[in-house]
């Protein structure tokens, strides 16, 4: 067994495969961010011990990473940033996206952050004009993600993998064995309806886990949505704990 961080390995990755040949408009991460954030500008991982004192970029970027959360739970965005909002981000003139942070915040209250890795399924920063623009992936550079998500789940092995918004659910879905409920995407009124937004049983080689997928915290949703996807991921994280 390989006696090298997780995260260590994970940006091997990302200088082997997602250096260069990005989609057009696609620039590479060749500067970590201030800790936390989600990788693979910076580790994913945190150590506060409730969600009101995560603070995001309040930490220097450091080449020691924490402890990896054992069985512990995986939380899937979309991409990092564009390249324009990650520039803000390394010169320290944002601390992150406030609304997905307050999303967090609520969404994992019932979840401790040294529990948490957090990561994107797409890998790159976009020159897009607004940080909630799809990601221009081609179908070569969305099965890189794919393998890459593949990897981060086998490394972490995760007792509950959420994932935020349908790009998130719809990767996971191409990625791991036993969420054909999710593919092709059936929106998440469908989900709810069939009782499919929590999915026992996934598989990515060895590792077995639950997934559920809800709204990102950036995307339009009611109070009532908000509080029964926090519940759904709290319950789903206390009873999948001894799996």
């Amino acid at each position: 067994m390989s006696s090298e961080h997780p995260i260590e390995i994970l940006r091997k990755r990302l200088l082997e495969d997602f250096s260069d040949d990005l989609p057009a408009g696609v620039s590479p991460v060749t500067q970590y961010c201030r800790e936390p954030q989600f990788f693979p500008g910076a580790s994913g991982l945190l150590s506060a011990a409730s969600w009101q004192e995560v603070e995001p970029a309040a930490i220097e970027a450091a080449d020691e990473f924490l402890p990896v959360p054992p069985r512990g739970v995986v939380v899937v965005g979309n991409y990092q940033a564009t390249k324009a909002s990650y520039m803000r981000l390394l010169r320290n003139e944002i601390r992150g996206f406030s609304r997905t942070w307050v999303g967090l915040r609520q969404l994992l209250s019932g979840v401790a952050p040294s529990e948490v890795f957090l990561t994107n399924a797409y890998i790159g920063l976009p020159d897009l004009a607004k940080d909630t623009m799809s990601f221009p992936a081609t179908p070569e550079f969305r099965q890189r993600c794919q393998d890459l998500l593949a990897t981060e789940l086998e490394l972490f092995a995760p007792r509950l993998v959420v994932c935020l918004g349908t790009p998130a659910a719809s990767m996971l879905a191409r990625t791991a064995s036993g969420l054909n409920a999710w593919k092709p995407w059936p929106t998440y009124k469908a989900l709810i309806e069939n009782s499919s937004q929590v999915v026992a049983d996934c598989r990515i080689g060895s590792t077995s886990f639950t997934a559920i997928a809800v709204k990102h915290p950036s995307a339009a949703a009611s109070h009532d949505d908000r509080r029964r996807d926090r519940q759904l991921i709290s319950d789903a994280a206390a009873t999948t704990r001894f799996v």
